[in-house]
């Protein structure tokens, strides 16, 4: 016998409407009403996903919007109309890029972007948004190895023919600009066109961030130190670590006693050295850690004020 005719089916709209309501602390309840066209085929079930991080962030690499291990900026290029032209410059801190075409490939921003001195590694991806274009910017790793790299300052935009500091914004209206010498010249333009700069995923965000400060007040720093951390087993101490240690020192003596994985930065401060902690596996609060200075002593002056300060920068959230 010869198959029955079949209405030709497509996959169906989205529900009209959903409702989502907590069933308990463990559980979500949805309720979605009909689709407008079901698409030639009775729906008889839903598969719902998301992404807490939104899909614009997911592009440019964050994984979580409540715990992430990379900071992903976005530089937009907007126009009315297809009529963008000439280019822009970025800023990070006080380093800027030379000139950018207004449809930069991501490879080309990239290397601009790393070639900044305190970049380090990125990652530049770009998708065309609207008659402009979006370059989502994945910071990976810092310019150098004992160098902080957490919450970052932001990208800065600017298409004014002038590289002064205060021409890089967060946002550049162009919609009056042109490109013909006049005193509202700028090097792009397009009708009512912007250039915007923004952070979508902050490096860190949701860990607990603790800093150690190993410091002697107007001398300098001399002997060891050992650090404590207040394990589920108790209280447990590192071996000594030399004045000036590395973050890699100290991030790996810090991990032989049990904290789990761990960020660790370091930086030079006014009176020493400044350790910037993120406790990656131990989620939510992380108790102060502890700190045994007794081996520290100031040169020249052996009577100047020698000791390790501990602050809580961010308290770590749970899911």
């Amino acid at each position: 016998p010869e198959p029955r005719f079949e209405a030709p089916a497509r996959p169906p709209d989205p529900p009209g409407a959903l409702n989502l309501f907590a069933a308990g602390r463990t559980a979500l309840q949805v309720a979605f009403g009909p689709s407008r066209d079901e698409g030639g085929a009775q729906v008889t079930h839903a598969k719902l996903a998301w992404d807490g991080v939104g899909p614009r962030a997911k592009i440019g690499g964050g994984s979580s919007s409540l715990y992430s291990r990379v900071e992903v900026q976005r530089i937009t290029t907007y126009s009315r109309y297809r009529d963008l032209q000439g280019s822009f410059k970025l800023a990070f801190e006080n380093h800027a890029t030379g000139p950018l075409p207004h449809d930069a490939a991501a490879d080309v921003v990239e290397e601009a972007l790393e070639a900044l001195a305190p970049v380090g590694d990125v990652t530049v991806t770009r998708e065309e948004v609207g008659y402009g274009h979006a370059w989502y910017v994945t910071f990976e790793a810092a310019a150098g190895a004992d160098d902080w790299l957490g919450d970052l300052p932001s990208l800065r935009v600017s298409a004014m023919n002038r590289s002064l500091a205060s021409n890089y914004k967060l946002v550049e209206e162009l919609a009056a600009a042109t490109l013909d010498g006049s005193a509202a010249a700028t090097t792009m333009t397009g009708t009512d066109a912007s250039l915007t700069a923004d952070t979508l995923v902050h490096r860190y965000d949701g860990f607990c961030v603790q800093t150690v400060l190993a410091y002697a007040k107007n001398a300098s720093l001399r002997g060891s130190f050992a650090l404590k951390y207040d394990s589920p087993d108790g209280l447990v101490a590192t071996p000594y670590l030399e004045a000036g240690a590395s973050a890699a020192e100290v991030k790996a003596a810090l991990e032989a006693i049990g904290t789990g994985e761990l960020f660790v930065g370091a930086a030079q401060a006014t009176d020493g050295k400044e350790y910037t902690i993120v406790f990656l596996e131990r989620l939510g609060t992380v108790p102060p850690l502890q700190a045994d200075s007794t081996r520290l002593y100031a040169s020249p002056n052996k009577q100047a004020t020698t000791g390790v300060a501990v602050s809580v920068v961010v308290a770590g959230r749970v899911p």
